[in-house]
């Protein structure tokens, strides 16, 4: 009379008296999770859609500045200087910092081995004076037995 499916549906196996839902809870969640996500792209899009039209015009009014303020007939060659200006600037920071780097890095092992031969002052001081005081007590003691 019924399909084996449709059956199932209308009569479900208990669990713990409880009946088997037709619609997992996880489904709504997902789905709700899924729009969310979907509405955040979508505005994300949106907002980056708008603010590339608008830096789009504005970079065609800076480059129009820029190429008009230039030598006439020698725009090209003037471009390339500043870029070669700009690049080198670039390179000359990027090798400060590098060989500022490298003389931190000098001078923090100086530092390590000045601290380790301090270290080691201390001990041949402290050693020193245990010494003398024994030479000292050697020396009372060759005076005392002379007596």
């Amino acid at each position: 009379m019924f399909n084996p499916e449709f059956r199932y549906l209308l009569v479900q196996e208990e669990r713990n008296g409880d009946m088997m839902p037709i619609i997992d809870k996880h489904i709504v969640a997902a789905i709700c999770v899924c729009g969310m996500n979907a509405l955040v792209v979508c505005g994300a899009l949106m907002a980056a859609y708008k603010l590339f039209l608008y830096t789009g015009d504005m970079s065609k009014y800076l480059w129009s500045a820029l190429w008009n303020s230039l030598t006439p007939g020698n725009q090209w060659l003037d471009l390339a200087i500043i870029v070669t200006s700009i690049i080198s600037g670039v390179v000359m920071v990027m090798s400060m910092k590098g060989i500022a780097d490298v003389l931190d890095n000098g001078i923090t092992k100086l530092k390590n081995e000045l601290k380790k031969k301090d270290e080691r002052i201390r001990e041949l001081e402290a050693k020193l004076e245990e010494l003398e005081l024994e030479k000292k007590k050697e020396i009372k003691v060759k005076t005392y037995n002379d007596n």
